[in-house]
């Protein structure tokens, strides 16, 4: 559904206003799916191969047009918790860039493991400076969550994520480390009363972490900047990767950011658990 943003006054009022018709807004639209993979219009960075001759009902003719609109349609899908753009810089072939996509799609469905790859980044910037250069292409949600006692070797965790619209959505997340950089995960959402029965089970020895994260694309690559309140105040930034060994390319006010991907205190559960107070 949010696809149609792109050709509806890009993800303005119109498309607002033809969602609800359906009973959606732009948030619960994008929600209903359980992750998005973004395949980049080959008229960014594979433009000798980019045409219209094969498909007369292709509205754009020009490389830059058929960019902007793409450009329109990732930023519809901003703010989903799971995005993989397969973009063509990255890929040797036509035949490379679809096998990258199938690996996203094993990626989202766990095939062999469910496995979460991600680098993290901590920012040692003011919130104001780092909104300032992302505000105007992210999407906002708030959130909350907790660390239930676990077995050992696991972390189990419960959230709440409330997007702008007001939309809510809580999830159960069940993580076992993999190696550096790569841990098994396991996620399923939950019902509200699940998310407030579970709280019984907290773990003691945590605090509850409350933060605003701020979803934005950049360069084809899809950042999530978690601006965390409590139980620290703290900017750290994430993306996660199909594989280990994608290039990762940092917005340009980003790039002093310092890597703690392996630091266990910035985990979500080292913050939890007091490592960084």
């Amino acid at each position: 559904i949010p696809d149609c943003a792109a050709y509806m006054n890009g993800a303005g009022r119109d498309y607002v206003e033809a969602l609800k018709y359906q009973d959606l807004n732009p948030d619960t639209a994008r929600l209903r799916y359980s992750a998005v993979i973004h395949l980049v219009t080959a008229a960014y960075g594979a433009e000798a191969h980019y045409s219209n001759a094969t498909n007369p009902a292709r509205l754009e003719r020009e490389v830059s047009v058929a960019q902007g609109v793409d450009d329109l349609t990732l930023a519809a899908w901003s703010g989903h918790p799971h995005v993989s753009i397969i973009d063509n810089a990255h890929s040797k072939d036509f035949a490379h860039k679809m096998r990258r996509a199938i690996q996203a799609v094993e990626h989202v469905l766990g095939i062999p493991l469910p496995l979460e790859i991600e680098k993290k980044f901590v920012v040692r910037m003011s919130e104001t400076d780092v909104l300032r250069h992302i505000l105007s292409g992210a999407q906002k949600s708030q959130i909350e969550q907790m660390y239930l006692k676990s077995p050992a070797g696991e972390s189990i965790r419960i959230r709440k994520r409330v997007f702008e619209s007001g939309y809510t959505l809580y999830y159960e997340t069940r993580k076992r480390d993999m190696g550096p950089s790569k841990r098994q995960e396991t996620e399923r959402r939950i019902t509200h009363d699940e998310y407030e029965g579970l709280q019984a089970f907290v773990d003691p020895g945590t605090r509850v972490i409350r933060k605003d994260r701020y979803c934005f694309p950049y360069n084809h690559q899809y950042f999530e900047l978690d601006v965390v309140r409590e139980p620290v105040q703290i900017v750290l930034l994430e993306i996660e990767l199909s594989n280990e060994n994608d290039p990762i390319m940092l917005p340009p006010f980003l790039s002093s950011a310092e890597d703690v991907t392996d630091n266990p205190r910035y985990t979500n559960l080292g913050i939890a658990s007091g490592r960084l107070s």
